[in-house]
């Protein structure tokens, strides 16, 4: 059964109308006609089923059950990933959707190739939005990360300094596995935990330093050198695994 997404703020009392993207989509694209019964989310765990029609020149839909409100994933996962080149991060944002990550933090740091910064980020998080609702609508993930603004390394510490568990990705040889310390965690009762990946050419030494020492661990995700959207995927997937 299709799905199709309506924000929190467009559920009401009566017929639910759609945006105009959604309604393309729903129209052109999987040639839904008048009639047809579909699955409408939300994006925070609520959803029903709902009857298409139309008003004018508008899709709406009628609500046909009550709605039901999904649990969250159990293990809140956050991603603070530097911006990557071309169409890779588009792909990451959409696997890390799939994968069930809460948030994702874009990160500038001292080697990310592209330079985002105001109106120029915000645009670009609103693209990787709507990336992550159509991963949500295609896998049956009724709860949508949250895209967080474009952030500086520096401006981010804070943050990783309040996760429970936060893994760094390290092609240190020294550095025990992913899984390893997941798994020692995990023993101790695990509710969240976040993974900070480099961009292209890592991180610097000097931000590894300053994101460990904020309580980041840096860990081994294998004996290869990944390309940053691999080690986020691997990442998450690890994670995943480890909480069934």
């Amino acid at each position: 059964m299709h799905r199709c997404y309506i924000e929190p703020g467009g559920w009401g009392a009566g017929a639910l109308v759609l945006d105009r993207e959604e309604g393309h989509h729903l129209s052109h694209v999987l040639r839904v006609r008048e009639g047809d019964v579909v699955i409408v989310f939300d994006g925070r765990g609520r959803r029903a089923q709902a009857r298409v029609g139309r008003v004018g020149k508008s899709l709406v839909l009628e609500l046909l059950t009550g709605t039901e409100q999904q649990q969250p994933e159990p293990l809140r996962v956050t991603l603070y990933q530097a911006v990557i080149k071309g169409n890779r991060m588009d792909l990451l944002i959409e696997k890390a959707a799939e994968l069930g990550a809460t948030t994702i933090v874009p990160l500038m740091t001292e080697r990310t190739v592209v330079r985002l910064a105001g109106a120029q980020g915000e645009e670009r998080c609103e693209r990787w939005q709507r990336i992550a609702i159509g991963a949500a609508k295609q896998c049956g993930q009724d709860w949508l990360p949250e895209i967080a603004p474009v952030v500086g390394l520096d401006g981010a510490l804070g943050r990783i300094r309040g996760e429970a568990l936060c893994l760094l990705g390290s092609l240190q040889p020294e550095a025990p596995s992913a899984r390893a310390v997941v798994e020692a965690r995990r023993a101790a009762g695990l509710a969240s935990a976040a993974w900070i990946i480099g961009p292209e050419g890592d991180l610097t030494e000097a931000e590894q330093a300053a994101c460990v020492a904020a309580g980041a661990v840096a860990v081994r995700l294998g004996p290869r050198v990944l390309r940053a959207e691999t080690a986020a995927i691997a990442g998450l997937s690890a994670l995943v695994f480890a909480v069934g």
